[in-house]
């Protein structure tokens, strides 16, 4: 045909991490985990799910099954089960009422099942969420397994952080006491404690700068918490903790020197694909070009602020 080619990348078998939620519509099997796994991870699959990556992580370890639940028939009694962050949680705690599942919910809970809450799932947890800012509801009893109130405001937090689990954690996360995390925020709204409920985690960074902040929640049981740090989970020590402590409730050994590094992992992904593009892709012509662009028309490279 005369055009030019610069290269043609075959198809490599990489887990790279899904940008859409549309991959957890029927019909796709990427997060239906296959096979029988030692430990059940349900997570509750809201309409206005955000951040599902934050889970990866643990469908990566070799004895989680993970799977996504929106019936109340799917629920059953899993190992753990994990409320995902939301963009509409006003929305989405409404549609879990209307769906049955947060009488499920709670039943899990009577049976002991632990529950994790992340973002909009830890304000779900909570007893109330006011102000509609998100859906023009103005207030909403939450599912009350957390001593907490949820007030939204219009201004978005969004930070990088490390934190560390409390040292006085205890029953699930006993533990994962001072267990190092690093992950983001992004959430709109202020979530402050009553007196039955104790921080979950405390902040020691953000976006480079020290700080001492006490975030989320955890029930005085230490069976019910509730955090804002997205991509928890990719800490290798405090998840492999969790599971191990998991496994002890279940009555299986626990998994020794197997803290899974799933930051690593994903590095090695892109790692694999950097390598592969190289081989198969003409990159002398692609800088040529970059080159030329700059030289023609300098101000559209710019980087955007």
């Amino acid at each position: 045909t005369g055009v030019p080619v610069l290269g043609v990348m075959p198809y490599l078998a990489l887990d790279l991490e899904d940008e859409d939620g549309v991959v957890l519509q029927p019909g796709s099997q990427k997060y239906r985990q296959q096979g029988d796994r030692e430990l059940d991870v349900a997570v509750i699959q809201v309409p206005h799910i955000s951040n599902f990556t934050d889970f990866n992580a643990l469908a990566a370890q070799p004895d989680v099954g993970l799977r996504y639940v929106s019936q109340p028939a799917q629920l059953g009694t899993p190992d753990l089960l994990i409320l995902p962050g939301s963009k509409n949680t006003l929305g989405d705690l409404q549609w879990l009422h209307d769906s049955g599942l947060a009488v499920a919910i709670m039943q899990a809970h009577g049976q002991q099942v632990p529950i994790i809450g992340v973002c909009g799932g830890f304000q779900m947890l909570g007893n109330q969420l006011i102000d509609g800012v998100e859906s023009g509801i103005d207030r909403m009893p939450g599912l009350g397994l957390l001593d907490c109130e949820t007030v939204f405001a219009r201004q978005k937090v969004t930070t990088r952080v490390l934190a560390q689990v409390q040292a006085d954690a205890n029953g699930l996360f006993a533990d994962c006491a001072m267990a190092a995390l690093e992950g983001y925020e992004i959430h709109m709204g202020e979530t402050s404690r009553g007196p039955a409920a104790r921080p979950f985690t405390l902040i020691t960074c953000r976006n480079q700068l020290g700080a001492e902040v006490e975030d989320g929640a955890i029930n005085a049981e230490g069976r019910v918490a509730g955090t804002y740090i997205h991509g928890l989970f990719d800490s290798a020590d405090f998840t492999r903790s969790l599971l191990n402590r998991l496994r002890q409730r279940k009555g299986l050994a626990p998994l020794a020197d197997t803290a899974f590094d799933y930051r690593q992992y994903k590095s090695n992904q892109f790692d694999q694909l950097a390598a592969a593009f190289r081989e198969h892709v003409d990159m002398a012509a692609i800088y040529r070009i970059l080159q030329y662009k700059q030289a023609q028309h300098p101000l559209d490279l710019e980087p955007q602020v």
